[in-house]
């Protein structure tokens, strides 16, 4: 696999910006959300490729694209907040080229990976109110099944929008285990696990969110926390159903009287979310036999599929995972060339459905605690994690897709 990108392909998309020092589009729309961050943001995708290609944006010609990032969850950038259309902060010249077939609009959801049921429909409604053909729309997301959703969603429309799954977090986490100095020694990692008290697992979970909070009272219930490196903060008295079916509030009750836990004494909610996305504790990687993911998408009710940048952390550091996440995510970590752990770790949970995947991976985690030579377990995986930490490190494969695939739309359309 190639380890970087080192010629741009014969043909390049244009971009354009309003804003072209911080390649920034919608510059116009004041809205804020409630996390007090802007509506829009730059897009990543646009971003990554003009700064692997040396793209030189706005140059004024046609055909071109007009991207642009939007943030958080799609009640934040659609209109179910009783919000102006997104559409309508389209400059005059630009809702021109697109009605005329001049240019392209990409929205940017990559960071995230929400899907909603409207969000299908609300792109084809905007799309006819501002007289836009649904071709000229590029919706990028962070959800990996947003494609075989919107297909069926579609299947009946003459005219769609172009719908691309693209994970960011492989090559973020990439460039801050770099920044960080993150660098995975099988040796010592196994010299380290002979001398010191190991944990069986890890779980770090900061945002609250329902499945977090049930799968920590599952923990609790089966006798695990002492077993493992748990962080979570006080959920409080209320907490909402899963999949809707009540959660066990006496349980969860009790559960709280141990809150808020710390791995290693250390608050996570001390700064915001971008410092604790922005850094690797390689340490708890060190202190534990394996890592449970805790993605923020887990319930079949989600319709979502999202690899964040929690479930790269420990392939930089050459440890074995459970994914606390959607049906399907260990498939989609094959897919991109990532091996998991079948035959060290019972891994069926992958396709079982939401409280049937918790009660499989607790399941998993008594076994696996229970194993007293957990020193050769561990040292089994080694070709599986030794593979993980190469691809991590020297494939852009994930990457090289999206920007060939955008690239072959915007050709396509543009019939250039």
């Amino acid at each position: 696999m190639q380890s970087s990108i080192t010629t741009a392909p014969k043909f390049l998309p244009n971009f354009t910006f309003e804003d072209t020092t911080t390649f920034e589009n919608f510059i116009a729309c004041p809205d804020v959300n409630p996390s007090g961050l802007s509506r829009c943001h730059p897009s990543v995708v646009a971003g990554k490729m003009l700064q692997t290609y040396d793209i030189t944006p706005n140059k004024g010609e046609y055909p071109y694209i007009i991207a642009s990032g939007v943030r958080h969850h799609p009640d934040n950038w659609t209109t179910p907040r009783g919000r102006v259309d997104l559409f309508s902060w389209l400059s005059p010249t630009y809702l021109k080229d697109l009605q005329e077939g001049n240019a392209m609009l990409l929205l940017d959801q990559c960071l995230e990976g929400y899907h909603t049921a409207y969000l299908w429909q609300w792109f084809h409604d905007s799309c006819s109110k501002y007289n836009i053909p649904p071709e000229a729309v590029v919706y990028v997301t962070g959800n990996w099944n947003t494609q075989r959703d919107y297909a069926q969603w579609a299947q009946d429309k003459a005219h769609k929008i172009k719908t691309i799954a693209y994970t960011h977090f492989e090559s973020y986490v990439k460039f801050i285990a770099d920044k960080h100095g993150i660098c995975s020694n099988w040796a010592d990692n196994i010299a380290y696990k002979q001398v010191n008290e190991i944990k069986t697992f890890n779980c770090l979970q900061k945002r609250l969110r329902t499945h977090r909070i049930w799968f920590y009272g599952e923990l609790y219930k089966a006798g695990l926390l002492d077993s493992g490196l748990v962080s979570m903060n006080d959920y409080g008295t209320h907490v909402n159903n899963l999949d809707g079916r009540a959660t066990d509030n006496l349980l969860l009750q009790e559960a709280r009287t141990v809150l808020p836990l710390e791995v290693y004494g250390k608050s996570n909610v001390q700064f915001d979310d971008g410092y604790y996305i922005d850094r690797i504790v390689d340490q708890v990687y060190k202190d534990t036999w394996v890592t449970v993911i805790s993605e923020p998408i887990f319930a079949d009710s989600d319709n979502a599929l999202f690899i964040s940048e929690k479930t790269f952390k420990p392939i930089a550091c050459m440890h074995p995972f459970i994914i606390l996440g959607s049906a399907g995510s260990l498939q989609a970590m094959r897919d991109m060339g990532y091996k998991t752990f079948d035959g060290f770790i019972n891994e069926s949970y992958d396709t079982l459905s939401t409280f049937e995947r918790i009660d499989a991976i607790i399941n998993e985690l008594k076994r696996i605690d229970a194993i007293e030579d957990k020193l050769s377990w561990f040292e089994g995986m080694r070709d599986i994690l030794e593979h993980n930490y190469n691809v991590f490190h020297n494939s852009n494969n994930n990457q090289i897709a999206v920007f060939n695939e955008l690239t072959a739309y915007y050709r396509e359309y543009f019939n250039v």
